[in-house]
């Protein structure tokens, strides 16, 4: 009878726009705390980063690497590291996403990618907002010589996950698309349950 009434359940929130994800024996999702990078990975986000990806590369580049998209194919864009945006620090999520971020600008938009540390050329203003740092010394150098990158920044809390993804001009540090998700996640015993608005 319990199993019965579980898989009503299941069946019920799987039918709510939410998505079931099983989780290995190792990992025991509602005994991990709301704060741990660990849980991000097993979200499975590769699908939301190709929406972004998509989002952020436009309608004309979105198709891949087509012969009709000659201003795409071969088209550089650096893709930091994403940061938790409260301290700033990659960790182990934050290493994941970009990851997942720079397989999707590469398949989804057929963009080459540069990997680069967002510490490297990018810091947080007081007001929160991504801010260029105001030294051109330290954003040209010969190895990039591209004029975009991707920034990303996240925040992990009881329940949910923020992405907020910008594609930004590194050298006049204007914003010309951003993108937010927030993917809601719930444990219902060793199953994960995600949605994305």
């Amino acid at each position: 009878m319990k199993k019965i009434l579980f898989l009503i359940v299941l069946m019920l929130l799987s039918g709510c726009g939410g998505m079931l994800s099983e989780v290995s024996s190792t990992f025991r999702c509602r005994d991990n705390v709301a704060f741990n990078d660990d849980i991000v990975t097993r979200l499975k986000l590769k699908d939301v980063f190709g929406e972004v990806a998509a989002e952020l590369c436009g309608a004309s580049c979105a198709q891949g690497c087509l012969p009709n998209t000659p201003s795409c194919v071969g088209k550089t864009i650096l893709v930091t590291d994403f940061v938790d945006i409260v301290t700033l620090m990659p960790r182990g999520a934050g290493l994941f996403m970009s990851e997942l971020m720079r397989s999707s600008i590469n398949n989804t938009c057929c963009y080459k990618v540069m990997q680069g540390e967002f510490r490297s050329y990018f810091k947080l203003s007081p007001e929160g907002m991504v801010a260029l740092t105001r030294n051109p010394n330290e954003i040209k150098f010969p190895e990039y010589l591209h004029n975009e990158s991707i920034v990303g920044t996240y925040r992990l809390t009881d329940g949910r996950l923020y992405l907020f993804v910008r594609r930004i001009n590194v050298y006049t540090g204007n914003i010309s698309k951003f993108v937010t998700k927030e993917i809601s996640y719930k444990c219902l015993g060793d199953t994960i349950i995600t949605s994305v608005n």
